[in-house]
């Protein structure tokens, strides 16, 4: 049993980060610096930022005050230009080791190793590390098997609502190698938008919550049906991202491996992980953590010629038209119904982890260098 001492540091502990977490929530809402939504001036705006020079100044009446936003301009792709995008690809496999370290394989992971995890949890009273122990490392592939480029055309289909009614379907599943991300429903409905196939889908722990975090067999069994609606696709989690959310991963890889489908599931490595928020950040991104979005690019560009992003606008509005924060209808923090879907979608994108806007604008320069094709709007 935990005597009073442990009991009051954890609860001390959950307290701080509460608030700090609050904190950075306030300081994102308050100092948007014209990237987020600010009220209405009459003033010349000089301090408007280089990428939103030529943008259109949009108008929304959300909870009765007017907002306004600015809006930056994707420019029409005019083409992957191949030096370019080889030159970056080769910085990416270089600084990344992706090519050896994009999952934990019986090379890169050796038997009874300790393992660092990627994350340090804030203010933990826990060991950050996991020790292999036989077992686990006898089901781990003996390599990766990746090559650079192994694939011509890929897409990245991210869970924007700016897909409702883009009729991308047929152009997404035509691409060779397909990413998605936690579970985004696809074909059926939605098979005109975001297509039917995918070829490599990775899922965030916190996506297991939907399961009752897989602890009884008839929740396995729903999240295994769930995976099979993708077809055989990998399965790309995380459990040495946090200590916390290890058990969970590994419930979800007992599942596959109990239903014959061990072949399906990768777990990425922490060293991966690491080094892609180390080369984002080295290219002038600040946020906190990367997004999914920014990861499976880093898949992508490592695996593919050719990369077109689907999916991808984290602003409230397209063309004077409201803009959903996802494709579909599903809670965005955790299992956490919101009635009030403004606020939910202000708390995730104003959140402390990630800067939706900062990493949008990034992407708008790869695609105007001819790196990747950031698709945005109707697919002809």
């Amino acid at each position: 049993m935990w005597n009073k001492t442990t009991l009051m540091s954890y609860t001390l502990a959950a307290l701080v980060g509460t608030i700090l977490s609050l904190v950075a929530i306030n300081r994102e809402l308050q100092q948007n610096q014209c990237i987020r939504q600010c009220r209405h001036t009459s003033q010349p705006r000089d301090d408007i930022p280089e990428d939103y020079i030529g943008a259109r100044w949009e108008e929304s009446d959300d909870h009765d005050v007017k907002m306004e936003e600015y809006i930056p301009v994707v420019k029409p792709f005019t083409g992957f230009h191949k030096a370019e995008a080889d030159n970056f690809r080769a910085s990416l496999i270089e600084e990344t080791r992706s090519l050896d370290d994009m999952f934990v394989t019986q090379q890169n992971i050796k038997r009874g190793q300790a393992v660092h995890f990627a994350e340090t949890m804030m203010w933990s009273l826990q060991t950050e590390t996991v020790d292999i122990p036989d077992f686990v490392h006898s089901m781990l592939p003996r390599e990766t098997g990746l090559k650079p480029a192994q694939f011509r055309t890929c897409s990245v289909v991210g869970n924007g609502g700016i897909l409702t009614d883009s009729r991308c379907g047929r152009q997404i599943d035509s691409s060779d190698f397909i990413t998605r991300s936690n579970f985004s429903p696809v074909g059926g409905q939605f098979a005109g938008d975001v297509g039917s196939k995918t070829d490599f889908i990775t899922v965030n722990p916190s996506v297991f919550a939907f399961y009752n975090n897989l602890i009884k067999e008839e929740d396995q069994g729903k999240f295994l049906d769930d995976l099979a609606k993708y077809g055989k696709p990998l399965m790309y989690t995380h459990p040495f991202r946090l200590r916390n959310q290890a058990m969970v991963c590994l419930q979800a890889i007992s599942a596959m491996k109990k239903a014959g489908r061990m072949d399906q599931v990768r777990a990425s490595h922490p060293d991966f992980l690491r080094s892609v928020e180390t080369f984002w950040k080295g290219r002038g991104l600040k946020a906190l953590r990367s997004t999914t979005g920014l990861l499976l690019l880093s898949v992508s560009l490592s695996l593919c010629e050719q990369v077109t992003l689907y999916g991808f606008w984290p602003f409230n509005s397209y063309n004077d038209q409201p803009v959903n924060y996802h494709y579909f209808d599903r809670p965005i923090i955790g299992t956490w119904e919101f009635k009030d879907k403004w606020l939910e979608r202000e708390l995730v994108q104003h959140g402390p982890l990630h800067n939706f806007t900062e990493e949008f604008l990034f992407l708008n320069r790869l695609h105007d260098r001819g790196v990747i094709n950031l698709h945005v709007g109707p697919c002809s």
